[in-house]
């Protein structure tokens, strides 16, 4: 065996290039125990961010209040300061209609006084008693010098306390449950003291009796706002009833709006009218699965059918086994042809079709399916009258399968030696395709449903499908509608029973 020696320099390149990977590898595995606990930190806030989140969720449900209990308090908040304001006000008033009957005794005692007051005596001190003892009113009269010159019925007043009152600005104010009244005289100055009690009672009886009234209108008007707010909403809560009734065994229940008004039956109008939407896209839907179904089973079981013919007689018999691969073909294919349109339609449905456009020339398009439609259609008269120059924005491919569906259309309905007239021409910013047949025509009440989905029109033309062992998936026109839609155009539908039809499709033209 022969041996094959490494140099020395390679072998220690060799151990050089190991040495720094297990370096390399424990540098890596460092920084890893060095980064664990920082992953770890980072683990524990984020689980205490959403333990957080959680909680406060929870908590914030315990304060979501419906909305009938939002309009009642903020109602009763209103109603609560208005008759605070109220209250405030009545109280105020009833003090100071109170106390502005006591000024006015105060001021009529005054004038007494100052008419009986002379060279610093008052003459008649009995009369003045009586009606100071009666009005629960204390006098003092001060002198210029501030010491009290006369005193009745005022045991605590002062000489300091009679400087700091003839000192006031004002004549008239209230210390404690005590009114005073200051009037100058000739010669002193008079200060009347009466005793407030009755007043402070009377005020407070005022303003109890006030907050009682308050509180009790408060409460009415709270019960009232209460009945208001459920009335108010109980249409909202007869709709919500209704919405959790409804289903996809109950699509066509809809909202009553006979008592409803205002904005909620706008809203129970638009949510109707939703439904609406809903209930016929649901039954397009499911008509739409269930007529996919009936067309998928006929194929399935004539292939197998051919396939238990094949399992019996195939081996044996070459006959058999041809017929039976080529029914097996031509059904693979026309479910594969089945299928691709169903798929067209329902990206067609999510709006996720996707059609490469450009400029081409539908001219030379109709030209093209003119010469075909002769080459494979020699049971037909078939003519055709193409404007040329006429220049198209879209999908080339799609146009033509659109135009080939009707002109298809055209064969399948029209007799063996009936006409089928194929045009183009421009009218404006237009191009006008005409495909016109003299077969035997739709039924006027068939011509608004031509273009739905599986829609088979009446039993004379599935008659014809049948003799002609051609008949269609029901899906072509739909299919030529889509495209022509994509395109920005419209179809146009003429047609007689016995007569012929004749489609018209119009597409913008691509201008310079």
């Amino acid at each position: 065996m022969k041996k094959i020696s490494v140099p020395r320099g390679e072998k220690r390149g060799k151990g050089g290039r190991g040495f720094f990977r297990g370096v390399a590898a424990l540098f890596k595995i460092m920084w890893m125990v060095i980064m664990l606990p920082f992953r770890l930190i980072s683990l524990l806030l984020k689980g205490a961010v959403k333990a957080a989140e959680v909680l406060s969720d929870r908590v914030l449900s315990l304060f979501r209040f419906n909305i009938a209990f939002k309009l009642t308090i903020g109602f009763a908040l209103i109603i609560a300061l208005f008759t605070a304001a109220i209250n405030i006000g009545a109280v105020a008033g009833a003090r100071q209609l109170i106390y502005s009957q006591s000024v006015k005794e105060l001021q009529a005692y005054t004038r007494m006084i100052e008419a009986d007051f002379e060279g610093g005596k008052v003459s008649d001190v009995s009369a003045l008693v009586k009606v100071l003892d009666a009005a629960k009113t204390g006098a003092a009269i001060v002198g210029k010098d501030g010491e009290p010159l006369y005193v009745y019925g005022y045991d605590d007043f002062d000489s300091l306390e009679a400087a700091r009152i003839a000192s006031d600005s004002g004549n008239m104010f209230f210390i404690g449950s005590h009114i005073y009244h200051i009037q100058d005289l000739k010669g002193g100055t008079l200060v009347l003291r009466k005793h407030a009690e009755n007043e402070q009672d009377l005020l407070s009886a005022v303003a109890i009796a006030s907050t009682l009234i308050s509180f009790l209108i408060f409460m009415l008007c709270l019960s009232f706002a209460s009945g208001m707010s459920k009335k108010q909403l109980r249409p909202i809560y007869a709709m919500t009833d209704q919405v959790r009734d409804i289903s996809t065994s109950r699509l066509s229940a809809r909202l009553d709006i006979r008592g409803t008004k205002d904005e909620l039956k706008d809203l129970a109008a638009t949510f109707n009218k939703l439904m609406d939407e809903i209930e016929a896209s649901y039954e397009n839907q499911r008509r739409f699965v269930s007529d996919a179904s009936h067309e998928l089973r006929t194929p399935i079981a004539v292939i197998k059918g051919y396939a238990d013919m094949l399992a019996r007689w195939g081996a044996s018999d070459q006959s058999v086994l041809e017929e039976g691969i080529d029914a097996i073909k031509d059904e693979a294919q026309g479910m594969q042809s089945l299928v691709e349109s169903l798929l067209f339609i329902a990206r067609s449905d999510r709006n996720t079709l996707n059609m490469e456009k450009a400029e081409f020339n539908i001219s030379e398009l109709m030209d093209e399916i003119i010469k075909e439609t002769r080459l494979i259609d020699s049971d037909h008269a078939i003519e055709g009258q193409v404007q040329p120059g006429c220049m198209l924005y879209g999908n080339h491919e799609k146009i033509k399968q659109a135009i080939r569906i009707f002109v298809d259309n055209s064969i399948r309905y029209t007799p063996a030696g009936g006409g089928i007239s194929i045009s183009l021409r421009a009218s404006g910013r237009d191009a006008v395709i005409n495909v016109r047949d003299s077969g035997i025509g739709i039924a006027s009440e068939d011509l608004p449903r031509i273009f739905e989905r599986f829609y088979r029109a009446d039993k004379s033309r599935s008659r014809l499908d049948e003799d002609k062992k051609s008949s269609g998936s029901g899906l072509g026109l739909s299919i030529a509608k889509i495209i022509i839609d994509a395109h920005r155009g419209s179809i146009h539908v003429q047609s007689k029973q016995g007569e012929g039809t004749e489609f018209t499709i119009i597409l913008p033209l691509k201008h310079a």
